[in-house]
């Protein structure tokens, strides 16, 4: 292993309004392989935001806020809340952490879910100190993975060219 986690991330942020023929059209809730059986509807449901829509110029710099899904969760689980905050004007990044949030399909087409996961609400056979101890190695790896992102943010932040260059603040 070479020590490197791929990671999902998905923003939001203000857009300029689609034309008649919008770009790549609504954004689904989900991608079909992010789905189960009984959540397959979500790879059909639309969302507000449109695809690959170009960021609004008009305010920028904007605000960057991440967005962490509850343990076993999903990025797009409040996708509500991510639109709502882009439309006041917020770049919000969710990102699935692989092997510890719900089915997330890699850029290869691999679907991870959170099998590896440990149940972290077991306390029964564990003392406080074990409990603390494996909230504290999952939160560091959790946190490591922003970290990544907001680095990665920052970097296209100044790359020419990016879609975010010049718009994050």
């Amino acid at each position: 292993s070479t020590g490197k986690r791929e990671l999902v991330a998905q923003a939001w942020y203000p857009a300029q309004r689609p034309s008649i023929f919008a770009w790549n059209g609504r954004a689904r809730y989900r991608r079909l392989k992010e789905t189960n059986f009984k959540s397959s509807y979500q790879s059909v449901l639309q969302t507000h935001a449109y695809l690959d829509a170009p960021v609004d110029p008009g305010g920028a710099p904007y605000p960057v806020l991440l967005f962490s899904p509850a343990w076993t969760g999903q990025r797009t689980q409040s996708t509500f809340l991510m639109e709502e905050l882009a439309s006041h004007g917020f770049i919000v990044v969710s990102v699935d952490h692989t092997y510890y949030s719900g089915l997330v399909e890699l850029p290869g087409g691999q679907v991870y879910d959170a099998s590896r996961a440990p149940s972290i609400g077991v306390f029964a056979g564990s003392s406080v100190a074990e409990q603390n101890a494996r909230g504290d190695k999952y939160t560091l790896i959790e946190a490591q993975d922003q970290i990544a992102v907001l680095n990665d943010l920052e970097r296209r932040n100044k790359e020419a060219g990016d879609p975010f260059s010049g718009r994050l603040d």
